[in-house]
């Protein structure tokens, strides 16, 4: 016995517009899917690169402080004829070391193009600065080693660098008495 309108109920398959709408619906949340997806792996980026600034200052500020200690560094002077160049130095001035920054802008073997900052004779890498030839920096220094001398034999070294797309400026500062 067949009740009137059975035959409807047993069709089997989706109809053309079941089928574009769900398409639809499952393409609006792929897209909204993967708009998440690329803000946070940027964040995670940017994240990293603060965190690889921030190291590079932390290190830097360490490495010359604990040399400033150890070696009773107690005058700081610009060098003569070498521009963004200071040398620190103890009282009779038998051990000086230098920190200085240095452009290279050519790609070898050896040297890759980037910023570096010299201290001691050792070559630290601003993170982000080495980005082959025909690219601009991402990463440099702002104005160079400032240094500021006082009367009462206080010293002030200071240099900055900046990250081009977050718009950051890191100061790094060592205070010799």
């Amino acid at each position: 016995m067949r009740i009137k309108g059975d035959s409807m109920l047993n069709k089997k398959g989706f109809t053309i517009a079941e089928v574009i709408v769900s398409f639809g619906l499952m393409s609006i949340i792929l897209a909204s899917m993967i708009a998440t997806t690329m803000y946070y792996r940027d964040k995670v980026k940017e994240e990293e690169v603060i965190s690889q600034l921030w190291d590079f200052k932390t290190s830097i500020t360490k490495i010359i402080y604990d040399d400033i200690i150890e070696s009773e560094l107690k005058k700081v002077d610009t060098c003569v004829g070498v521009p963004n160049c200071v040398r620190f130095s103890n009282a009779d001035n038998s051990i000086n070391h230098t920190l200085k920054i240095v452009e290279y802008n050519e790609t070898t073997q050896t040297t890759k193009r980037g910023v570096y900052l010299y201290y001691n004779n050792v070559k630290y890498m601003l993170p982000d600065s080495d980005l082959g030839v025909g690219y601009d920096r991402i990463c440099d220094f702002v104005g160079g080693i400032n240094l500021d001398a006082y009367e009462n034999r206080l010293y002030k070294v200071k240099l900055s660098y900046r990250h081009k797309d977050m718009n950051k400026h890191y100061d790094i500062l060592f205070v010799v008495e």
